[in-house]
């Protein structure tokens, strides 16, 4: 359901298009993979305390990335699979998930 790096096949190494996949249960497209999808959330360590939705620390000068990219592997392909940059951070790898709401 989402672009990723399959065998490092280097050839398939490049964003795509959206909707070239079936939806999720949701019916939402490309949710994981073909980019790391910024969010708002500020990288560190969770508190050892039951939060919902931490965003992290103020202080913690990089952002957080979730879903991987057309270069992770499969594994990576979680929502929970966190990585991180710099705010000003800009490559092909990462970017954003948008969505529209039918009415």
């Amino acid at each position: 359901m989402g672009w990723y790096n399959k065998d490092w096949d280097w050839e398939s190494m490049h964003t795509r298009d959206v909707a070239q996949k079936k939806p999720n249960a949701w019916g939402l497209y490309d949710m994981h993979g073909n980019v790391d999808e910024w969010c708002e959330d500020r990288f560190g360590r969770y508190p050892k305390e039951t939060v919902v939705n931490p965003t992290g620390s103020l202080k913690a000068p990089n952002r957080t990335t979730r879903g991987g990219s057309f270069i992770c592997g499969e594994n990576n392909l979680r929502s929970f699979a966190r990585s991180c940059a710099p705010p000003d951070f800009r490559a092909e790898i990462v970017g954003l998930r948008l969505a529209m709401k039918s009415f």
